[in-house]
C-alpha cells in the first residue's frame, strides 16, 4: 500500500471535524482511559550505540488495570496499578525494544502504542540518554482530535572543526483507526519530500516519522496537520542547545501537541528554578499563532502582530503574563547549561503552557526517578490565583512555599522542590502545574496537565477562490482554518446570469469543494454568483465576472454575420474596404489573428495583429483584393480570438468595369427646414461616391456632410433664411469618374401681407395694418392683398385671428394657393362693439405649420358727451366689463390739467359720474345721467376750474352709488 501521494496546498489553518471526536464525559483533561503515544527519535551525549531509556508511568485515583499495546511486536503488556495515586512505571525498552523508538529519515511503521484501562489513569512519558533527556504528558484518546498546528524547536547545531546543522527538528504522527488520511503542510523542507503540501494514509498504530533535512537551518514548527480522524501529534528535535548557537551541551525535546480546538489566548510564564552555577544564557519562550495579523501583548505591552503557523522567540528573563487577540499556543524552554563543564545541573528541555482557561484543580505527577537527575533537583511550578495559595496541598498536606505575584492581577507562583516519584497536587481553585527536574547535562519539563476544553469556535465564514479559464471559471470553496466545522453546501445564485454551473459530488463537512462554471453563451459576457454554507450556518457569497467573446462586427444581430456591401473590385485596380469591429463586454478582447472563409485568391488583411480592443471601443480592420475578371463570389470574415472564433461578417466580392453615373435623390423636403440629399453607387459594377461638390448655393449652408469614398453618401443643406427659396446645384462623381450634375429650388415660406402702398406688413416689420374707421355697432368686410415673392407656388391651410377681438376670417377662402410672384387676396370682417382702437394678431400658416404673424388694428371712434361747464373730453370703450366699478384717476396728483378715469359697468343705463370736495360737496358734474352700454370706458375730462386740494370722483348708476376714487390737485 503507497504511503503517501502529493496534493495541493490549502488555506495555512486546518480544519478541526468536532464530530468525529465524540466526547466521552461532561468535562475533558489529561486523565482517561486510552492513549495513543510514540517515542521519537532521541540522541544521547554518550557513545553512538547507547540505548534510549523509555519509560512511561500510569497512575489513577483508584486501584485498576491497565494494558500497553505495542504494534511493531504485537506484544501487550498487562500492567496493574494496585494503589490509587501511586504511578507504576511501565519499562517499554526492556519489554518491547529499543526498535520501539523511531529513527532517522522519512518512516512510516507500526510503532504505535497503545495504553487502554479499566478506570481512568492519567499517563506520562520519558525518554532518557546519557546526558539527555525530556518527558512529556499524554493526551487521551477523547480529547484527540484531526487539527494541529506543530511547535518545536530548529535543527540541533553542533560546534567544533566542521560546525553544522547535525541534529532534525522533528515531528511524529499516530493513526486511531484504519483509513486514516493526514493533509500535510510542511513549514521547513523534510526529508523525502519537497517543502509542499503532501498526503499520507496510516492505518491503526501506524506512525508517520517526519523530520527536518539537516545541514541548515530548519524548524517544523508551523507545519500544518489535518486528518479525517482523529490522531495523536508530537513534535521536538532529537537533540538541541538553546540558543542554537551554543552547539553543546543539547538535550533531546519533545511534547505531545495539544488540538488546536484548546489553545487559549493567554499565558502565565514563570521562570525556572535557579541551578548553580548560573549560565550566562537564559531560558526562551516561543509563541505560535493561529492566525494571521494576531495582536498580542507581553504585560500589557503591545508586540508586533504574529503571522499564522510563524513562531516568535522572546527571553524569559522573569514571570510574564502574555495575551493575544486569536488563539495561540506557548511553550518554554529551559537553556543549555553552557556553564561548569558535563557536571553542572540543567540542559535545555520543552514545556507547553496552559491557557488559564485550562487550568484544572487536581493533578498527579511524575518527578522522573532516574540516575540521569539528581535527586533534589526535580521542581514544580505553580500558578494560582492568590486568594487560593492557602489551598494548595501536595500529597494531602498544605503547602509552604515563596509566592511571588505575577504580571497576571490576582495570580501567584512559586517554585516547590518535590522528590523523585508519584506525586498527587489539589486545591480549592483551578491552577496551572508545570513539572521538571534536572541531572548534570540534562533535564525533562512538561506540563503536568490541563482541561481540553473547546475555547475557538467556528466564527469566521468559508471561502470561495475562483480561478479564471476560458469562457468560464473554475472555484474552489474551502472551509478549512483552525475552528472550521467544514462545508454545508454550496450552490449558484439567481443573480449569476449566462452561466451553467457544475458542483463537485461532495460530502458535507468536507473542507475544500471544487465547482466550475461555464458560459452558455460564449458569445455574451456572464456572472456566476456563488454561495458557500459551513455546517456552523456562517456563509459567503462571491460574485465573478466571466469574458465572453465580445467581439462583432458594428451593427451585427446577435450572432448573425453582418452582411456587408459589395466589395467591388473596378477596373482591374486594388480596392480596401475597411470593416468596423466593436467589443460590447467588460474586458477587453485580443484579435489573435484574422481568416477568410473560405480563402479569396489575391485578397488580405492589412491590420496589425493581434489587436486588443477595451470594452467599448472600435477598432478598423482593412481588408484589400486585387481586381480580375468579371466575377462574383462571397466569402466569410472570421475573428480568432485567445479562446474561441467567430464569423462576424459576410462578404460579396464583385469585379468588372464601371460605366454607370452615381444617382442623386432628395427627401421631401417641404417640411423638413433642411434639405436631405443622398447620392448612391450601388449596382452591380458601380464604384463607390469619390467626390461631392456644390457649383452653386443661394440662401444654403451645408450643415453634415457624409464620409466618400462610399456607396451612398449623404449630405444635408439647411436654408439661411427660411423666408426665401434654397438654390443649389452639385456635381457628384464616382470612383471610376462617372458624373452626375442636378439643381435644384426648394421653397421657403416667402409669404408677404401689402398694405395700400404695397409695403410688407407684419410683426416682423414692426408694421401693423390699418384698416378704416369703423362706427362701434357696426361690422364690415375688407379685403386685404397676400403676396408670393418665392419661385414656388405657397399655399395658406390656416388662418385664425389670435385674440378673437372682433376680427374674423371667412373659412371657405381656404386652401388659398398663391403662384409664384403672385398676389391673392384676403377678406377680413371686423364688427365693433364699442369705442377706441380694435387690434388682434392674424395668423397665417402653411401645412408645414411655418406662420406669419400679422397685427390688424381699426379706429372706432368715442362717443361724446358734455356736462353744463364743457368739461368732458372724450368718453372711449376700451373693452368688456363683467362689474360696475370706479378705477383710480390719474394722473394723481393732478398738475391741473386733463385727468382720465375708468368706468366699468355691468349692464346698459344712465351714468352719473361727480366731482366732490372733502366735506361731500359736488364741484363739478362730470356725466350727467348719460346713456352709456355695459362695458369698460375711459373718460377724460378737464379740472383746470378746481381749486389744489383733495377730491373724489364719485360713480351713480340704476343700480345705485358705487364707491369713489380719490383725486388729488395740486400745481
Amino acid at each position: 500500500m503507497p504511503h503517501s501521494f502529493p496534493a495541493t496546498r490549502t488555506a495555512l489553518i486546518v480544519l478541526f471535524l468536532l464530530s468525529l471526536c465524540a466526547p466521552l464525559r461532561a468535562q475533558h483533561d489529561t486523565r482517561g482511559t486510552a492513549f495513543w503515544v510514540t517515542f521519537m527519535s532521541s540522541w544521547g551525549g554518550g557513545e553512538n550505540l547507547e540505548t534510549p531509556d523509555m519509560r512511561l508511568y500510569l497512575s489513577s485515583e483508584v486501584p485498576t488495570v491497565a494494558r500497553v499495546i505495542y504494534f511493531g511486536g504485537a506484544d501487550t503488556m498487562i500492567v496493574p496499578l494496585p494503589r490509587a495515586r501511586t504511578a507504576v512505571e511501565v519499562d517499554i525498552t526492556s519489554r518491547f525494544g529499543q526498535d520501539v523508538e523511531l529513527g532517522l529519515g522519512e518512516e512510516f511503521s507500526p510503532k504505535g502504542v497503545q495504553i487502554i484501562a479499566d478506570d481512568e489513569i492519567t499517563c506520562y512519558g520519558v525518554t532518557i540518554r546519557n546526558l539527555s533527556a525530556d518527558a512529556f504528558v499524554a493526551l487521551p484518546e477523547d480529547v484527540l482530535t484531526n487539527a494541529y498546528i506543530v511547535l518545536a524547536y530548529p535543527n540541533g547545531f553542533i560546534r567544533g572543526g566542521s560546525a553544522y546543522y547535525d541534529q532534525p527538528s522533528q515531528f511524529a504522527i499516530v493513526a486511531t483507526e484504519d483509513g486514516t488520511t493526514v493533509r500535510i503542510d510542511p513549514s521547513a523542507q523534510l526529508v523525502g519530500r519537497a517543502q509542499a503540501t503532501y498526503t499520507i494514509t496510516l492505518d491503526r498504530g501506524e506512525v508517520y516519522n517526519g523530520q527536518a533535512v539537516t545541514g541548515r537551518l530548519q524548524d517544523v514548527s508551523g507545519t500544518e496537520i489535518k486528518s479525517n480522524k482523529p490522531v495523536a501529534v508530537f513534535s521536538g528535535v532529537r537533540r538541541a542547545s538553546i540558543p542554537v548557537r551554543i552547539g553543546l551541551y543539547r538535550d533531546f525535546l519533545v511534547e505531545q501537541m495539544t488540538p488546536l480546538e484548546t489553545w487559549g489566548k493567554d499565558a502565565i510564564i514563570t521562570p525556572h528554578y535557579p541551578i548553580r552555577p548560573q549560565s550566562t544564557d537564559t531560558a526562551v519562550v516561543r509563541v505560535l499563532a493561529a492566525f494571521d495579523n494576531t495582536r498580542w501583548q507581553i504585560d500589557g505591552v503591545e508586540q508586533p502582530p504574529l503571522m499564522s503557523a510563524a513562531s516568535v522567540e522572546i527571553p524569559l528573563l522573569r514571570s510574564m503574563f502574555i495575551t493575544a487577540s486569536d488563539p495561540i499556543l506557548v511553550a518554554q524552554y529551559e537553556h543549555s547549561v553552557n556553564a561548569g563543564g558535563g557536571n553542572a545541573l540543567g540542559d535545555p528541555f520543552m514545556m507547553l503552557i496552559p491557557p488559564v482557561e485550562q487550568f484544572d484543580r487536581s493533578y498527579v505527577f511524575q518527578a522522573v526517578s532516574h540516575p540521569e537527575f539528581v535527586s533534589d533537583a526535580h521542581f514544580v511550578n505553580v500558578v494560582i490565583p492568590s486568594v487560593a495559595t492557602g489551598s494548595l496541598r501536595l500529597d494531602g498536606a498544605p503547602v509552604v512555599a515563596t509566592w511571588r505575584p505575577t504580571p497576571k492581577a490576582g495570580y501567584s507562583f512559586a517554585q516547590i522542590n518535590v522528590t523523585p516519584g508519584s506525586h498527587n497536587i489539589d486545591a480549592d481553585s483551578a491552577f496551572g502545574l508545570y513539572s521538571y527536574g534536572f541531572g548534570r547535562a540534562t533535564s525533562y519539563g512538561y506540563s503536568g496537565g490541563m482541561l481540553f476544553r473547546r475555547l475557538v469556535h467556528d466564527f469566521e465564514p468559508p471561502g470561495l477562490e475562483p480561478t479564471g479559464i476560458c469562457l468560464g471559471m473554475d472555484g474552489v470553496a474551502s472551509d478549512a482554518r483552525i475552528t472550521d466545522s467544514g462545508i454545508d453546501s454550496l450552490y449558484a445564485l439567481p443573480s449569476s446570469r449566462n452561466v451553467a454551473v457544475r458542483i463537485d459530488p461532495f460530502t458535507p463537512g468536507a473542507d475544500t469543494v471544487r465547482y466550475r462554471a461555464t458560459l452558455v453563451d460564449p458569445y455574451q459576457d456572464g456572472i456566476v454568483a456563488m454561495k458557500v454554507v459551513d455546517s456552523a450556518g456562517r456563509s459567503r457569497t462571491m460574485s465573478n465576472p466571466i469574458a465572453g467573446f465580445t467581439v462583432r462586427t458594428v451593427g451585427m444581430a446577435a450572432n448573425t454575420a453582418l452582411a456587408l456591401d459589395t466589395l467591388r473590385l473596378l477596373n482591374r485596380a486594388d480596392t480596401c474596404i475597411d470593416i468596423t469591429i466593436e467589443n460590447y463586454g467588460r474586458f477587453p478582447q485580443t484579435i489573435s489573428s484574422l481568416v477568410l472563409d473560405p480563402p479569396v485568391p489575391g485578397a488580405g488583411y492589412r491590420t496589425v495583429l493581434p489587436l486588443v480592443i477595451a470594452p467599448g471601443e472600435r477598432a478598423t480592420l482593412r481588408l484589400c483584393a486585387a481586381g480580375w475578371a468579371d466575377t462574383v463570389l462571397s466569402t466569410r470574415l472570421v475573428i480568432v480570438g485567445d479562446c474561441l472564433d467567430r464569423a462576424v461578417a459576410e462578404l460579396p466580392i464583385i469585379s468588372g468595369i464601371d460605366t454607370t453615373p452615381p444617382s442623386i435623390s432628395s427627401s421631401d423636403a417641404a417640411c423638413r427646414g433642411t434639405v436631405l440629399l443622398t447620392f448612391t453607387d450601388r449596382s452591380a459594377v458601380n464604384s463607390t461616391i469619390s467626390s461631392v461638390t456644390f457649383d452653386s448655393l443661394f440662401n444654403a449652408r451645408v450643415v453634415r456632410q457624409g464620409d466618400f469614398p462610399a456607396s451612398v453618401v449623404e449630405t444635408e443643406l439647411e436654408p439661411i433664411d427660411p423666408r426665401r427659396d434654397l438654390v443649389y446645384q452639385v456635381r457628384v462623381i464616382d470612383g471610376s469618374g462617372n458624373e452626375t450634375v442636378r439643381r435644384d429650388t426648394i421653397g421657403g415660406f416667402t409669404l408677404a401681407m401689402l398694405d395700400d402702398a404695397r409695403d410688407s406688413v407684419a410683426i416682423r416689420f414692426e408694421r401693423d395694418l390699418r384698416l378704416e374707421r369703423i362706427i362701434a355697432g357696426d361690422g364690415r368686410c375688407d379685403s386685404v392683398v397676400l403676396h408670393n415673392y418665392g419661385g414656388r407656388t405657397l399655399t395658406l391651410t390656416t388662418l385664425r385671428f389670435a385674440g378673437n377681438r372682433g376680427f374674423s376670417v371667412p373659412p371657405s377662402q381656404l386652401p388659398l394657393a398663391i403662384p409664384p410672384y403672385g398676389d391673392r387676396t384676403l377678406l377680413v370682417c371686423v364688427e365693433a362693439d364699442g369705442n377706441g382702437i380694435l387690434n388682434d394678431t392674424l395668423l397665417l400658416a402653411d401645412a408645414c405649420g411655418r406662420s406669419e404673424l400679422v397685427v390688424l388694428r381699426v379706429a372706432v371712434p368715442p362717443v361724446l358727451t358734455q356736462d353744463g361747464c364743457n368739461s368732458v373730453i372724450s368718453v372711449m370703450t376700451v373693452g368688456a366689463s363683467k362689474r360696475t366699478f370706479i378705477a383710480t384717476p390719474f394722473p394723481n396728483p393732478s398738475r391741473g390739467t386733463i385727468v382720465t378715469v375708468d368706468l366699468g359697468l355691468a349692464s346698459d343705463g344712465a351714468v352719473t359720474l361727480e366731482l366732490v370736495d372733502a366735506g361731500g360737496t359736488t364741484v363739478n358734474t362730470v356725466l350727467d345721467h348719460a346713456s352709456m352700454r355695459a362695458g369698460l370706458h375711459r373718460v377724460a375730462f378737464d379740472v383746470a376750474s378746481l381749486d389744489n386740494g383733495t377730491y373724489f370722483c364719485r360713480l351713480r348708476t340704476d343700480g345705485g352709488s358705487h364707491a369713489t376714487g380719490r383725486l388729488v390737485v395740486q400745481r
